[in-house]
This record gives structure tokens, sequence and C-alpha cells, in this order.
């Protein structure tokens, strides 16, 4: 999980403080970085550095530091000593390979702060010659190969260096896969949706660092049709998950004791969604019908086999050019997200399948999402309608045979609830564990990826006993405190802390007294639809509010957070998000709501997970954060079905003791086992003659969105477990 000093680090200097938002340089930066090596030692022997990794559940990724110029111009001579002092804070890193913004103020004072490192090498974006020339030509390199070429020159003064930091340090040949094993199971299509599998493949087989890809663009070989797109993505999944499935075959004691786990690594989707709210941005600059076309263009879809879908009038109104600027535009923005998704998969060898781009076609869906429902019936309804309507876009039936047979978590990066999305009858939320960061904030994209990167936080047995519960609401709100009261109760049995708070004042107190790793709010919440803003409620009476802006400002957050309060994410492309806040503010995973919760539900959640929570042996069971959240918030639904059941007379379902739900639940544990869990519900309830459907039930644990990589986020007991196997 740590570092070390063969490893590359990777510094990116730029000209504005845009961070990691698309812009030209960054685009730039990641398209790179997606081709590049992580480690000397997976040149030296890229398969075995992969099954180093899998087997001992290691992170490993691109090792990224960014630092706008302002920051290092103010440190002037100083800026080396900076530079290292910060990055050595999370790192060992030993190598420095510089990424350079062509449009730097100074570029003299960057080509003599890199010639102050022993070991670096730089790259100027852009390769433009009235820049580059200012660099050591000894240390420039201008693409991956290139880089690698370099480091293969160098591996003589890289060994004697890192062996005198080192004296365990053991690897002086850096060829790559010489005997060009595999080379076969990685074949390049000129298709976007492709390349970040490629390029995951190659980080296994090395096979692009040796043969660089430059396409003959004469080849049709090479460009997938429309009708075969996906059938390559198939593919590409599929040799992935076989890597896995032969470790598991020549590391057979890695699934002892292992049943519930996920046998393949966490699959990565991608669903690109043009929000209400941005649409509507867009279509409010038009004012002429040449806009109006435009607009048109700049919100189109695509269909199930990535092909944009134009409106005729456009094509009328819009000449070929203009079409293929627009459309140009619309792909570059696509392939940041695919560049920046990238670094995701990383961390595990992870597939990953980019859905195709919606935006009108299920507006209407998500609009009524956000209204009030007066009935249980009514909520679940519309879910399922939504969760129908986004599965008959977006997934095409081999998409939709891989993901509901494929035993991974999933992670998504999408502004919609994807969690929703129902494939044969049942939501994914149930089917799969899922987490999720949204799409809109490509800062928080990256930046979710690097803090897994610098912090080594693992689940050890005390988690219970670092939990803080903060109980806000007005003394007048009496339900709400007879639910705290509730809570409370268990506090000597299960060892958790908990406070009521009346300000932001004293819940800064109380995160400075308990230094919890788990942090649960326990409150009302809100969102403002002028503002676009959701606020935990404090005080209602006395109108104080818990905002985005007061979390960051304040440093609110704890490692892994969870929120019981309604509202807390609204389904609808937001901005201003409380979940964006708590992982700036250093959180890691944030548990948020999608809808508004009922008091009594919420409370018994909270005391579920505090329960299970206590219970060390979950910390076996379980691998991760999201398998273990994500259990207990779908065996939810059976707690309530069965409660329902027994108060509305069901004989099968008061006969039945605690060892039968025990079995029951035990089912949802196993990947393969959890639709029949749902079928046994089903006939449990068929027992009773008016018997209804799950509609007719709260349905809570559906409104939770986990928001984050919790399935990076490992329990300490499972680490050692699994690494004494491996």
């Amino acid at each position: 999980m740590t570092s070390s000093i063969c490893q590359f680090q990777y510094i990116s200097i730029y000209s504005d403080d845009s961070s990691y938002h698309y812009n030209k340089y960054s685009y730039e930066l990641f398209r790179l970085l997606r081709e590049c090596p992580v480690d000397l030692i997976q040149m030296n022997d890229s398969i075995g550095y992969f099954e180093t990794s899998f087997k001992l559940g290691l992170k490993n990724n691109i090792d990224l530091f960014a630092f706008p110029e302002q920051y290092m111009k103010l440190f002037g001579e100083n800026a080396k000593d900076e530079l290292i002092a910060y990055s050595r804070m999370f790192t060992k890193s030993e190598i420095k390979v510089f990424i350079i913004d062509p449009s730097l103020s100074d570029h003299s004072f960057y080509a003599d702060l890199i010639s102050q490192f022993d070991i670096s090498y730089v790259h100027v974006v852009g390769n433009n010659p009235s820049v580059t020339t200012i660099y050591d030509a000894n240390i420039l390199f201008e693409d991956a190969s290139d880089l690698i070429r370099l480091l293969q020159r160098d591996q003589d003064k890289i060994y004697s260096y890192l062996k005198n930091i080192d004296l365990e340090y053991d690897f002086s040949n850096l060829s790559i896969n010489s005997e060009k094993l595999l080379f076969d199971q990685n074949p390049y299509h000129y298709s976007n949706i492709t390349e970040n599998n490629f390029f995951i493949l190659n980080q296994i087989i090395g096979n692009n660092w040796l043969e660089p890809v430059n396409p003959d663009q004469n080849d049709e070989r090479i460009y997938p049709k429309p009708d075969k797109r996906v059938d390559d993505i198939i593919a590409q999944v599929d040799t992935l998950d076989r890597f896995v499935t032969f470790f598991y075959e020549h590391n057979p004691q890695l699934l002892e004791g292992m049943a519930s786990n996920p046998h393949y690594p966490t699959l990565v989707l991608v669903s690109p969604y043009v929000s209400i709210l941005h649409s509507n941005i867009i279509k409010g600059k038009v004012k002429t019908k040449k806009e109006r076309a435009a607009s048109k263009l700049l919100l189109c879809e695509q269909n199930k086999s990535y092909s944009y879908t134009v409106d005729d009038e456009v094509g009328e109104i819009l000449s070929r050019k203009e079409i293929a600027h627009l459309l140009l535009e619309v792909n570059t923005k696509l392939l940041y997200l695919d560049y920046i998704s990238w670094l995701h998969a990383r961390y595990n060898y992870s597939p990953v399948v980019r859905l195709p781009r919606i935006s009108k076609s299920i507006n209407a869906e998500v609009a009524f999402l956000n209204n009030s429902f007066p009935q249980n019936k009514s909520k679940n309804i519309t879910i399922e309608k939504f969760g129908e309507k986004i599965s008959s876009l977006i997934l095409d039936d081999q998409i939709k045979g891989l993901i509901k047979e494929r035993n991974g978590q999933i992670f998504i990066i999408s502004d919609l609830p994807l969690e929703w999305m129902y494939i044969d009858g049942v939501p994914l939320c149930f089917t799969h564990d899922v987490c999720r960061v949204p799409e809109f904030n490509n800062n928080a994209i990256v930046n979710s990826v690097i803090a897994h990167k610098r912090q080594s936080f693992v689940i050890t047995d005390d988690i219970i006993e670092r939990t803080l519960v903060i109980h806000c609401a007005s003394d007048s709100d009496k339900t709400m405190q007879e639910a705290f009261k509730a809570i409370d109760s268990f506090k000597k049995d299960y060892g958790f802390q908990s406070v009521n708070c009346k300000d932001i004042n004293e819940i800064k107190d109380a995160l400075e007294q308990y230094q919890p790793r788990l942090l649960i709010f326990d409150c009302h919440g809100t969102y403002d639809s002028k503002t676009e803003q959701c606020y935990l409620i404090i005080d209602d009476e006395n109108g104080i509010t818990l905002s985005g802006d007061d979390i960051v400002t304040n440093g609110i957050s704890a490692p892994l957070i969870f929120i019981s309060a309604c509202s807390t994410m609204p389904p609808n492309g937001l901005t201003n998000l409380l979940t964006d806040a708590f992982m700036q503010a250093g959180a890691l995973s944030v548990t948020a709501t999608l809808l508004p919760l009922n008091i009594h539900d919420a409370s018994v959640s909270i005391v579920r997970l505090l329960s299970k929570l206590r219970l060390k042996e979950n910390s076996l069971f379980h691998c991760n954060w999201l398998q273990f959240i994500s259990h207990v918030l779908r065996t939810g639904l059976f707690h309530e079905a069965l409660r329902y059941e027994r108060e509305h007379g069901n004989e099968i379902a008061i006969r039945m003791t605690h060892g039968d739900v025990a079995q029951l639940l035990s089912k949802t544990m196993i990947f393969h086992h959890r639709r029949n869990s749902i079928e046994e519900l089903k006939k449990i309830i068929s027992g009773r003659k008016d018997s209804p459907t799950f509609n007719v039930l709260k349905n809570d644990w559906m409104s939770y969105t986990i928001i984050g990589r919790a399935d990076l986020i490992y329990f300490d007991n499972w680490l050692k477990q699994h690494n004494k196997y491996g």
C-alpha cells in the first residue's frame, strides 16, 4: 500500500489554477499519462508486477503531483526543497518526471529547477521547439516510448543511485517483456471507447511500450464497424478477466474462506450525461436560428452503437464543416472523460465500459425524480420507470449481460444514479456493490484518485470506537429527539460515540475531541432549487444549517462519512454537492441520500450499521467498505419487508426464527444467490392472500448513494488474511 523509491513521480507544472478541469494542457497531460509506466519494477517485469499487485491487494497507480506556476515561483530558489518536502509527505519516489505547460511565463526557471534533481526527465506539452530548446535535450522526451528509451539508456545510473538509497534495491535490467508474451491478447482498435482497455492491458503486457501503435489510416481492419464496437469492448473485458482467473487457478488459496468476495476487479462504468441544468444553460445562449441548431448539436446523444444522433433540422441549417467542428468539440470532451477515467481503472487493472452519451431522452424521468412523493408506491414506481428507461437507452444487450453475470463490484462515473438501473427486473444496487463519483466536476474525479494514492487508510478493528454520531435538530422537534435517544441507547453495548450539536462550532469541537474515522450525521437535510445547493439542517428553529462551504472552511470531515438526512444529493446533476465538500475536506467515501428518508427507518439503518460494525468477524467477511455498506443497505429490504408482513398477519413471516432470517440474509452475501434471495422473499410475501409487491414498502435502502471509491477502502483483517495467502 506504500510507495517505493523506484516508482515514477509525475509532476505537472501548469500556468493557471484550473487544476484538473478540462483545458488543452490537462487534456494532453492525461493522454500522455495513460501510456506511461508506473514503476521501474513494472518495466523489469510487467506481468509479475501485475501478479504481485493482484495477490497482495496493492493499490498501484500513477503518482501524480500538480503545482500551479504561482506556487512554484513563490518559493524562488527554495522551489526544489519545497517540492521535495511536500511530495515526501506522501511518497518515497526518487525518479521525477516533469510535465510542463508550454504557456508558463519563465521556462528558464523550471529548466534550472529540473536540472537540480539527480534522476529527472521532462516533457513539454506540444513539443514546440521554441520552448523545448530551453530544457536539457539529454532528459527531454516526446512521448511515453521516448521516456522508456531514456530510462533504459540510464538504467546503470538509476540502479547505482537507488542502490545507494536502499541497499535492498536489486533491479538493473529494464527490458520490458522481452519474450513478447501474450502480445496477441491486446489488439489495437481505432476507437475511443476501446482505448482505455487497450492501455490497461498494456500495463500488464507492455506491448505498446515495445511496439507503439502507429495506425495506418488506410487499414480498415483497425476501424470497428458501429455494430461491432460493443463486441470489441466485451472481448477486452473478457481478456482482462482471464488474467485474473489464471492467477486464481495458480493461487487457489486466495479463494479459501472468501466465497462472498467479488471475484473480478471493479468494473468502471462511465455514463456521460448532459443534465437539465446544463442543457438550459446552453439553450439560454441561443439567439439565432443557426445558434439553435448548434445548441442541438452540442446536446446531441449517442445510440447504443455510439453513433451520434443528429436532428435533420441541424443538417439543413449547418454546413458539414460546421457539424464536424461541433462534434469534434463534443468528442474531445468525451475523450478527456476517458483519459481521467483511466486513472480510476489503473488502480486494480479494471476494465472500462464507457456508455453512450445521453441528455434529453431521460430528462423527463430525471425531473420527475425530484418531485415529492405522497405515497411510497408512487416513489417506487417512479424509480423503477427511471431504472428501466435508463437501461433501455444506454445498455446494449451484450453489456447488459456482462454486468448481470460478472461477479465484481462496480464504480460509476456519472451524474445520474445508475445504481437505480433495472436489469431483468432487479435494481443494480441490489445485485451489485455500486459506488459512484459525479461526472460534471472533473477536478473531483481526479482528486478522488490522488486521495487514495496518498492515503493508506484501512478499517481497523477499533472502527466502532472511532465512530461518531452527530445528532442535530431543534429541541421542539420531538420526533427527531426521540430517534436520537433510541440510537444512543445502544452506545454502551456497541461502543460508539455520539454528540448533540446546535451549531457549527459544536460540530468542530466534537470532531477535535473524538477524531472519528467514521462520521455519521443524523439530522434533517434540504435542497434549495434556486441556488442549486444542499444543506444539512442543524437547528431549523434558529435557521442554522451546514453548507458545502461551511464543511470546507471548517474542515468538517472524516475518512468515512454516512449521512442520514433527506435529499443530500438529489438525482439531477447538481454541481454544488455536499459530497464534493466532504471529500475536499478529506473524506474518501461519503454515503449520501438521493431522496427523503423516513425518520424511524433512517434510525433503524444507523443502528443496523453500528451493530454490524462492532462485530469483528465482519472485517473478514467483507473485503472493503463498499461491500460492507452495500450489504447493510440491501438487507434493509428484507428487514422492512418481513416486518411489514408480520404486522399484516403473514403466518410464514411470523413463524420465521432468527436463524431462518439469518439464512435468508446470508444468501445476499453471495453474488450469484442474490436474485434467488429476492425470489425467496417474494414466496414468503405470497403466503398472504392480499400479498403486495415491494412497492408498498418505503424502500429507503434505495435512497442512499455511495460516493467515492469505497471499493478501495479495505478492512485491515481481510488484508492480513489475503496477504497471508498471497
